[in-house]
C-alpha cells in the first residue's frame, strides 16, 4: 500500500504550485471555503474502490476545483463572472 495524502492537502498544494505561493500561506484557507474532514472522507481510497460515482466541484481562489472518484485533482481558471443588469435597469440608455 502506498502512502496518499489526503484530498484537501493535494487541492492546497495544486493551487499554490499554480499561484506560486507557499501553501501556508494562502488566504482564504481551503477550511474557510468548503469542509475539509468531509471532502477527505468523502475521497479515502477505501471509498473511492465502493464503485459508487462521486465527483465534488466547487470555487477557490479564483479556480474551479474538481475532484473526481479516482481522487484526482484538476484545477482550472474559473471565469471571471460578468455583470448582469438588475431587475429595473435599462439596457441601453
Amino acid at each position: 500500500m502506498t502512502f496518499r495524502d489526503p484530498v484537501s492537502v493535494a487541492i492546497v498544494e495544486a493551487v499554490a504550485a499554480r499561484d506560486g505561493v507557499d501553501p501556508t500561506a494562502m488566504e482564504p484557507p481551503l477550511y474557510d471555503v468548503v469542509d475539509t474532514e468531509a471532502l477527505d472522507a468523502l475521497f479515502q481510497p477505501q471509498t473511492a474502490t465502493t464503485g459508487v460515482p462521486t465527483h465534488v466541484r466547487f470555487r477557490y481562489r479564483g479556480y474551479t476545483v474538481t475532484v473526481d472518484e479516482t481522487g484526482t485533482v484538476e484545477i482550472a481558471e474559473h471565469p471571471p463572472e460578468t455583470e448582469q443588469p438588475q431587475t429595473g435597469d435599462s439596457v441601453g440608455d
